[in-house]
């Protein structure tokens, strides 16, 4: 974790809207810094930033950028309870690596 935190299961069963970025994609939204708190918008819901994360270099995917989101949110924001295509999934921060290497 660079900054701030990674969501929890509080945040995933209260759908609660806030993401977390990889580091390349923070600093190209938010260039002049300061994203920690900062909205986004999954789809036209918006979404607040609570931690920024290093990016996955060396993955297998060939996203460059990637925010992270409860699920459950990102069902609700894009109005869908099945989602056709997930290239990850993991419990917490520490499973993160490894989900992306399973994808």
């Amino acid at each position: 974790m660079v900054e701030g935190k990674f969501f929890t299961e509080g945040d995933v069963q209260n759908r609660r809207r806030v993401v977390v970025l990889e580091k390349e994609l923070a600093e190209n939204l938010f260039p002049k810094g300061e994203a920690l708190g900062k909205q986004v918008f999954v789809g036209d819901t918006p979404a607040v930033v609570i931690g920024i994360v290093e990016g996955q270099s060396g993955s297998l995917m060939t996203v460059e950028r990637i925010a992270y989101a409860p699920i459950t949110f990102v069902q609700d924001a894009l109005q869908r309870r099945v989602i056709d295509a997930l290239a990850g999934a993991a419990v917490d921060e520490p499973a993160v690596p490894q989900a992306i290497a399973d994808s």
